[in-house]
């Protein structure tokens, strides 16, 4: 079993997030993520609510980390726009 705190400290993307998931389930192991209390078990087929829930929680975890990226850059433009 690989135990994630979080998902988005598994992958950064959606699209990375789905392969690695998906690698590692093929591979026989189960996935963990703690703060979402979800697991993703090797060898089942998942249902349907588990992949809406899991795409849905992976989306929310790359919008959370492009705001960020968004917000870091605006700030750091700001800083060199005042420096100047």
């Amino acid at each position: 079993m690989v135990v994630v705190t979080k998902i988005n400290r598994l992958a950064r993307s959606i699209i990375h997030l789905n392969k690695i998931v998906m690698e590692l389930t093929d591979k026989g192991l189960s996935v963990q993520f703690i703060r979402n209390n979800k697991t993703f078990d090797a060898g089942k087929g998942a249902s349907s609510i588990n992949t809406l829930l899991f795409n849905m929680l992976g989306s929310f975890a790359q919008f959370e980390r492009d705001i960020i990226v968004e917000r870091t850059t605006e700030g750091l433009e700001r800083a060199k726009a005042h420096k100047s």
